[in-house]
């Protein structure tokens, strides 16, 4: 799971966001191949939804034919479904440390 809110906002387009919020939920469930061996091999199904909404004032976005539309407000909301499958490995370098690698295929 995943939350945010204005004070986390990277602005690059000189923008000024308000009421910006957003939230996640991201259910993976693992099968594990080799449990009992040092480096495991795994395959997940990842479900994802994904819930953003702002106000944004005084910016621009540049349309399908490449002209630049500037605006004083607009609101925004974004959401996203999708649904993955991941091939992966998890590598431990220590007993508290490791790096999980892997790649997937999936629908969004």
């Amino acid at each position: 799971m995943g939350i945010g809110a204005s004070s986390v906002i990277l602005d690059t387009y000189s923008a000024s966001f308000s009421n910006y919020f957003i939230w996640e939920v991201r259910p993976e469930v693992y099968i594990i191949h080799n449990p009992k061996s040092k480096v495991n091999i795994y395959n997940s199904i990842e479900l994802l939804y994904i819930n953003e909404n702002a106000e944004v004032n005084n910016s621009y976005y540049i349309s399908e034919n490449d002209f630049n539309i500037h605006f004083k407000q607009a609101d925004y909301n974004r959401q996203k479904f999708g649904v993955l499958a991941n091939f992966g490995v998890f590598v431990p370098f220590s007993s508290h440390f490791g790096m999980n690698f892997y790649a997937g295929l999936g629908i969004k």
